[in-house]
């Protein structure tokens, strides 16, 4: 009976589609397709099987039946259906030119469906993946003019903003973000929102709020990838407004919450120097004890000079003395020179504290 017809496979394979058994369907397809090659419902197997596949997250299977779909019959009565899922289904693939391909045709083909928004929204992101930014940025905004209150709206703002960040256009960029800042969007796209806000406002030499930016992301967003990189510009920023307090509170947080970031180091010998220079020796001598510890960085010698001179400070001149030595035996240049004149210092000083 299976050979008789095309109808006794269809209806078989819809049957085991309704009863959730895809595999079995796309099984009764695929062999209905081969001895059906040359009949008139040819592209309704292929058309079936894709959407099988495409159901059962086959997507290589469903694209390939949607492909051959397409060029056994150019005039299939649900041609329009096969290029809108196969755009789809070669954008999940990362085929992003295949996609974009089909988009256009869809659109220059069906500019009445009822599925022009979303194609006209897969055409941008097709770009934006692509790495066509130039390209993905008047395609959202069309999208956006047209479809204003579409889903995918906030989505296509987003990627905007995305776009120009990339394309360096920070003002754009700011002009794009703020707006969905105050709307409160919702979910993983968005999560670095603040963080890009504040990298805006870097770029355009407006430390003040990128610093204000930063450290609100760093508490919104504690635990993402960024958070540790946030509260570091935050500090820097800091240093340069002049407001080593604000810098020391930030790279405190970063030492207290962010004990794996690669940026610990640099926040830890920071944060020593502003204790020290803000004459707080003994917590500069912990948290530059706590450098020397680390392993991995570059910044043991500044490490050992500030510590040597928190050891002074306090009074600990033999311990001092032995520093600022062995920082001259290891011959840093930037340090080996004073660390030696300091080390002299403070051995005739122990031996006569009257000088």
């Amino acid at each position: 009976a299976l050979n008789d017809s095309p109808e006794v496979p269809l209806w078989q394979s819809r049957v085991y589609r309704q009863q959730g058994n895809l595999l079995r369907a796309m099984m009764v397809l695929d062999g209905a397709a081969v001895i059906f090659k040359e009949h008139d419902q040819y592209p309704q197997l292929l058309f079936d099987l894709g959407e099988t596949a495409l159901a059962a997250g086959l997507l290589g299977r469903a694209g390939r039946a949607f492909d051959e779909c397409l060029a056994a019959a150019p005039q299939f009565a649900q041609r329009a259906q096969v290029v809108r899922l196969n755009a789809g289904c070669r954008h999940q693939l990362e085929d992003y030119a295949g996609s974009l391909k089909l988009c256009e045709l869809f659109l220059k083909e069906y500019a009445e469906s009822a599925h022009v928004a979303g194609l006209t929204f897969l055409r941008a992101e097709n770009h934006y993946h692509l790495g066509a930014h130039a390209k993905a940025i008047p395609a959202y905004q069309e999208f956006i003019k047209i479809h204003v209150a579409h889903p995918q709206a906030a989505v296509a703002r987003m990627r905007v903003g995305h776009a120009e960040f990339t394309l360096q256009n920070w003002a754009k960029a700011l002009a794009v973000f703020e707006p969905l800042m105050k709307a409160d969007v919702k979910g993983a796209l968005y999560d670095q929102l603040q963080f890009l806000v504040a990298e805006c406002h870097s770029q355009l030499d407006d430390p003040e709020k990128a610093v204000t930016a930063y450290r609100a992301f760093a508490v919104a967003q504690p635990k993402s990838a960024n958070a540790d990189l946030a509260l570091f510009k935050a500090g820097q920023l800091s240093e340069q407004l002049g407001k080593p307090l604000t810098a020391q509170a930030v790279y405190a947080q970063l030492a207290k919450s962010h004990a794996a970031s690669p940026h610990l180091p640099t926040a830890y010998y920071r944060l020593g120097v502003i204790l020290y220079d803000g004459r707080k020796y003994e917590p500069a001598r912990d948290v530059l004890t706590k450098l020397v510890a680390l392993e991995g960085h570059e910044l043991g010698a500044g490490a050992e000079f500030y510590l040597a001179l928190a050891e002074a400070r306090l009074g600990n001149r033999l311990a001092a003395a032995e520093r600022f030595g062995a920082l001259a035996d290891d011959g840093v240049e930037e340090y080996a020179a004073e660390a030696r004149l300091r080390q002299g210092n403070l051995l005739l000083e122990a031996k006569d504290p009257a000088q």
